[in-house]
């Protein structure tokens, strides 16, 4: 199989997924490198080898438009909360 992690990193940005799931990398292998790989074939290894695609270590950036202003309005309350005020930060969703 000519398919390396990097490669499939590199694919799941480019067809906007967010992270991986078996079946999704199993339809990418299929369409990509012609190659019929159980979904639960890959969970298995994914299992054995103690990866987990879907806990990322990282920050993902957000899709939003008008995020980069969002974070910046966001941080600057940090930075320089009003008078008085008490600054709280709720996440409403996971990995966000």
């Amino acid at each position: 199989m000519g398919t390396s992690l990097g490669d499939c990193a590199a694919a799941y940005d480019a067809i906007g997924l967010s992270h991986w799931s078996t079946r999704e990398l199993a339809k990418y292998l299929k369409r990509t490198e012609d190659v019929t790989v159980p979904w639960h074939y890959i969970a298995r290894i994914w299992r054995e080898e103690n990866l987990k695609p879907h806990r990322s270590g990282t920050f993902k950036i957000s899709k939003d438009p008008v995020f980069a202003q969002r974070v910046a309005d966001v941080i600057g309350l940090y930075l320089d909360p009003p008078g008085g005020a008490v600054v709280l930060s709720i996440d409403e969703k996971t990995q966000v």
